[in-house]
């Protein structure tokens, strides 16, 4: 299932929330769509979004890490409301 771009920003903020299932799904949400899941390509799929592609909970922090920073590195490209 792919993931829609409109819904990155709630996936970004779930980052954020203390629930650690609600975290994952951030994680994996993000890494569905940065990777291109559901479609044929993606412009944001990199070795790194690969490294960090669905969800390690014993490496919960640094998946996190890593994607509140793609996020913040994307966040204006991808929240414009014109394609």
């Amino acid at each position: 299932m792919a993931t829609a771009k409109e819904t990155l920003p709630f996936l970004a903020a779930l980052l954020e929330i203390a629930i650690p299932l609600q975290r994952q799904y951030a994680v994996q949400g993000l890494s569905f769509f940065a990777n291109g899941v559901g479609t044929q390509t993606s412009s944001f799929r990199t070795k790194e979004t690969e490294r960090y592609f669905g969800f390690n909970r014993e490496k919960e922090q640094e998946y996190i890490s890593f994607w509140r920073n793609w996020w913040n590195l994307h966040r204006a490209e991808l929240s414009s409301s014109h394609e």
